[in-house]
C-alpha cells in the first residue's frame, strides 16, 4: 500500500534565468497559488563597478518512490518518474520518517535556486 508524504527539501540547482527583461532596477516576482507562500522570486541589480547581479528561486513539487530509507541517518533514496536516483537529507522536521518504507510513493516541494555576478574578473581570478 503506497502513503503519501510531504517533505521539504532545499536544494541548490542551476536553473535557468527569468522571462523578466532587466529594467535596470531590482526586480521581484512573486507567485501565490493556493496554499503556498511564494514559488519564484528573481531579483537583479546594478553593481558598482557596471556588472549584473541576481537571484533567481523557484518552488517545485516532485513526485517519487522510495527505494530505501535510513532512519537513524535521516536519509532516504528515491526513484523519480523519469527514473533518476536521488539520494535526499530528511531534516528534523519531518516528524513521521519512520513510518516511510521502501516501496512508497512520496511528493516533494523543495527550491531550485541559483545566484549569479556577471562582470569582469578581478585580477585575482
Amino acid at each position: 500500500m503506497n502513503r503519501s508524504l510531504s517533505i521539504a527539501a532545499v536544494t541548490a540547482l542551476l536553473i535557468g534565468c527569468s522571462a523578466t527583461p532587466y529594467t535596470g532596477d531590482v526586480v521581484t516576482e512573486n507567485k501565490t497559488p493556493s496554499g503556498l507562500n511564494v514559488i519564484q522570486t528573481s531579483s537583479r541589480s546594478v553593481l558598482p563597478g557596471g556588472g549584473l547581479a541576481g537571484e533567481e528561486s523557484e518552488l517545485k513539487t516532485m513526485t517519487a518512490r522510495v527505494e530505501s530509507v535510513d532512519v537513524a541517518k535521516r536519509s532516504l533514496t528515491l526513484r523519480t518518474s523519469d527514473d533518476k536516483v536521488v539520494p535526499l537529507k530528511v531534516g528534523s522536521a519531518v516528524q513521521n520518517l519512520p513510518q516511510v518504507a521502501k516501496g512508497d510513493t512520496v511528493e516533494l516541494d523543495y527550491f531550485e535556486a541559483v545566484e549569479f555576478e556577471v562582470r569582469q574578473p578581478t585580477a585575482e581570478e
